[in-house]
């Protein structure tokens, strides 16, 4: 192995990762600007829990680059040798994986309803990933110092098991999002097209960027095995994750935005659950106001009409979608 394929693989990964640290940081700091009456267990329980892991995540992978390059430097032999810090990395990685699936995979429980049977699913294969991670970062830290071959040659079937379940439950919510999303958009107003629209575009590119990236670390695992290119895409890998779980967070100011701009129409349809009932002549004021976090996308229905019949006084239907 040479530098080039081992030390500077693992350099480039982790430079990745402190940058994309930076962009978290931020992306915190724009939630607690843009959302100061966020819930707690939201703004502290979710976001600023995922910092601080994400700063734990940092400062281990840096400490590894350090133990190779400062530590050991000049000690090829040292290549060999994994620090503990990348097992307690590992440890923190999975946390992460546990938080962003989870709060993609609630999501989809709000949009399906019962049964649960997608949001079921990635549950199972979020607890089978947790227990294979866990075991795996147990067994790095306590083989730490000693022949990444040997680890390799003895938990090389975890690791692949790793890869593979997380590249799955990857597509399964991507996809799930992305499929509920189109199915809600053909029974929403025509002035909140656009807005779903936008929904699912991020959604697409949300689940494009995390499936390569796990599909990409199954090949490099594969194929590139005697390097560290895999290593180093699973130094900045979390921060993918939580970066896409934050800006999806953090959306819901351009999302805003956008249903600030939805001008009030009239009809004489009363909107039923994503259906149009003709009631006659009814005069209907629309106000839309979307809103991309778990409380749900809304849309209240006032309106006024003359008849005594009890269909006319009825005075408010909600619609919920989940992005």
């Amino acid at each position: 192995m040479t530098y080039d394929a081992t030390l500077g693989a693992l350099e480039i990964g982790i430079l990745i990762a402190g940058v994309l640290f930076g962009v978290i940081t931020a992306q915190v700091y724009i939630h607690h600007q843009s959302f100061p009456t966020e819930s707690v267990w939201i703004k502290h329980g979710m976001v600023d829990f995922m910092w601080i892991i994400e700063l734990g995540h940092t400062i281990c992978v840096f400490h590894a680059i350090y133990f190779y390059t400062v530590t050991h430097f000049g000690d090829a032999d040292a290549l060999e040798i994994l620090p503990a810090s990348i097992g307690a990395a590992v440890v923190l990685h999975g946390i992460v994986l546990l938080i962003v699936q989870g709060f993609f995979t609630y999501r989809i429980a709000l949009f399906t309803g019962k049964p649960y049977i997608i949001p079921a699913l990635s549950g199972v294969l979020m607890l089978c990933q947790m227990l294979a991670v866990y075991t795996l970062s147990a067994q790095l830290i306590l083989v730490a110092t000693k022949s990444l071959r040997d680890f390799m040659d003895k938990w090389e079937w975890l690791m692949f098991t790793v890869l593979i379940l997380r590249a799955i439950a990857d597509v399964l919510i991507s996809g799930s999002l992305v499929y509920h999303l189109i199915h809600r958009r053909n029974g929403v107003l025509k002035s909140t097209v656009a807005v779903v629209d936008k929904l699912i575009l991020w959604s697409i590119e949300t689940g494009i960027v995390t499936s390569m990236l796990g599909f990409l670390s199954i090949i490099f695992y594969l194929t590139l095995k005697t390097t560290y290119a895999w290593l180093a895409l699973l130094m900045f890998l979390p921060k993918v994750f939580s970066n896409a779980m934050l800006a999806n967070m953090n959306s819901r100011v351009e999302l805003r935005k956008m249903s600030h701009s939805v001008e009030d129409s009239t009809s004489v349809f009363a909107i039923g659950a994503f259906a149009a009932v003709p009631l006659g002549p009814v005069s209907i004021g629309v106000r839309t106001e979307i809103e991309s976090d778990v409380r749900s996308v809304t849309n209240e229905t006032s309106w006024t009409a003359k008849s005594s019949t009890k269909q006319a006084q009825a005075d408010q239907k909600r619609v919920k979608l989940s992005v």
